[in-house]
């Protein structure tokens, strides 16, 4: 029987069916594509791993000033402009495609020979190139998505041991967000006064304070766009079994029913589309969006058998002790750097995320493996900052 040597680059091109890297990588764009991150929109890439943030705070028009028809008119105020700068952060991942099984197609080859080169063994490979590199990009995606958030719930985005156990720790990027901006409920009128929210502050009014808040930032702060309110999913779900927020809006919807206890088991059958509605003109906003609650990291930690293994932690995607209110539309850019691939293999790279994520291939003959790893440096960067509000609501 003849048999033939086979490389770990002969089982990728098996599993690419005759296609490069990067048009491999091309299939999954159409995808990916669709995923947006609200409110930010990539800037062009730039050369250095540096962000400029551009903050404007928009005053209100004024009236034209009445003058006689020789005299000039008067200036306009505009809105103070500033800058800050400052680091992007790199991000990088791999998988490995499955040594077990790269090692028995390799091993069905050598004792075959070609025959063992069939569509059955290149579904296999593709199988598995396929399963690690869609997942690849979607975890750069869902970092940006971690990003938007963090950004949007606290004002500034922290590098720490929660959403980055494994690489580097205690860097804060700060956006200028003005601390009038910001509002903390203390003592009694947090909406619980235990962390998990069993306990109502007896001074609490959920949808008085948010219509309060929606209040001084257009009275106080001066704002007068488009205002949207965003929460967590759990933040959310907890709001709506506050005893003064079930009673305000079933007062709302049913106030023609004079029974408070006939009023509360009406609500009861509402979705949630009813009530964020409800909310919605309450507290008068324009929009009321509820996000997320959860992303995953990988950690150093004890599998299921108590072997030293990497474990799956859930970390907080929104912040959820926090309500935020933002103009609707665009607040900033995502900025950041087409990564270097000079030195690799060409066949071995591609780009995804348009010139932002570099794929690149990894052969490690010694293990039969094989790595495909991904890199990114991007960044929210928020230039409605000045225009973004913050209530901390809760322990």
């Amino acid at each position: 029987m003849r048999t033939i040597p086979v490389t770990l680059r002969d089982m990728v091109q098996l599993g690419l069916y005759g296609e490069n890297l990067q048009t491999f990588v091309d299939h999954y764009e159409e995808k990916f594509n669709a995923i947006s991150i609200d409110g930010f929109e990539f800037a062009p890439t730039s050369l250095n791993y540096s962000f400029a943030q551009m903050l404007s705070k928009v005053g209100a028009t004024v009236l034209p000033t009445y003058v006689d028809p020789e005299s000039e008119g008067y200036e306009m105020p505009l809105g103070a402009v500033e800058g800050k700068t400052g680091n992007i952060p790199t991000q990088k991942l791999y998988y490995s495609v499955n040594r077990v099984i790269v090692r028995e197609q390799m091993q069905l080859v050598q004792r075959f020979g070609e025959a063992a080169l069939d569509d059955e063994m290149a579904d296999v490979m593709f199988g598995l190139l396929d399963e690690g590199t869609d997942g690849l990009i979607q975890a750069f995606w869902n970092a940006l998505n971690h990003q938007r958030h963090q950004v949007v719930s606290k004002g500034e985005f922290t590098i720490n041991a929660t959403n980055n156990p494994r690489g580097y720790k205690g860097v804060t990027i700060g956006f200028n967000m003005p601390a009038a901006n910001k509002d903390v409920l203390t003592g009694t009128a947090r909406w619980w006064t235990n962390e998990a929210h069993t306990t109502e502050g007896s001074a609490s009014d959920p949808i008085e304070y948010l219509k309060t808040r929606v209040k001084a930032i257009r009275r106080t702060l001066h704002y007068s766009g488009p205002l949207k309110m965003e929460i967590s999913q759990d933040l959310w779900d907890d709001m709506l079994t506050h005893s003064k927020v079930l009673s305000r809006l079933a007062s709302y919807l049913y106030r023609t029913i004079e029974s408070d206890t006939v009023r509360l088991n009406a609500i009861k059958d509402l979705d949630e589309d009813a009530y964020k509605e409800a909310m919605r003109k309450i507290i008068k906003v324009d929009e009321i969006v509820i996000r997320e609650t959860y992303a995953y990291v990988a950690k150093p930690g004890v599998n299921a058998d108590g072997e030293p293994d990497l474990i799956q932690e859930r970390i907080d995607n929104f912040d959820p002790k926090n309500v935020v209110f933002i103009p609707t539309g665009n607040l900033g850019k995502i900025q950041g750097v087409q990564p270097i691939s000079m030195g690799y293999d060409p066949e071995k790279i591609a780009y995804a995320m348009g010139n932002r994520l570099l794929i690149e291939q990894e052969d490690v003959p010694r293990t039969h493996s094989i790595n495909v790893n991904g890199e990114m440096a991007q960044l929210c960067v928020p230039n409605a900052i000045r225009n973004m509000y913050i209530s901390t609501v809760t322990v």
